[in-house]
């Protein structure tokens, strides 16, 4: 079986891999991921420009940065939803497949969820174990920018 796997790969354009409903791929050098469950491309690495180089930023900070975000030549990025956030998370620590999202920081994440603008607070979650939490909008934590791929 491995090696059947292994020869699929080889065979995939370099562009482009897939596992499932995943789809990895490179758009004028910025890595994506692809889901075609729910139809959403994210930023790729947890470390790169699409996830604000892993440097955590306050609840609007996050959100301006996602909707300021040109990336893998697209413009409509934003921040993710607290359900599509938990459509990549995996059992246990981290993302469901790190392969396809390398570099994730094991922590909390902003999400849209539930935000009043006019409260001091925000919505966080927390991937690696289906968690929420409230805190300060001022708090500094992570982002990954996410976008309907139509």
């Amino acid at each position: 079986m491995k090696k059947i796997m292994i020869a699929l790969v080889m065979l995939a354009p370099a562009s482009a891999v897939y596992a499932g409903d995943l789809e990895s791929k490179l758009i004028d050098n910025d890595a994506v991921t692809i889901d075609h469950s729910t139809q959403l491309m994210w930023a790729q690495d947890g470390a790169g420009a699409g996830c604000n180089n892993s440097e955590a930023l306050s609840w609007n900070e996050a959100k301006a940065y996602c909707e300021s975000l040109k990336f893998a030549s697209y413009t409509d990025w934003r921040m993710p939803a607290k359900n599509e956030l938990f459509s990549i998370a995996g059992n246990g620590y981290g993302v469901r497949d790190r392969a396809f999202f390398p570099n994730t920081v094991k922590y909390w994440y902003w999400n849209t969820e539930d935000y009043d603008p006019d409260s001091i607070t925000a919505k966080l979650a927390r991937k690696s174990h289906g968690l929420v939490g409230l805190d300060n909008n001022t708090g500094a934590y992570f982002i990954r920018c996410v976008r309907t791929d139509s």
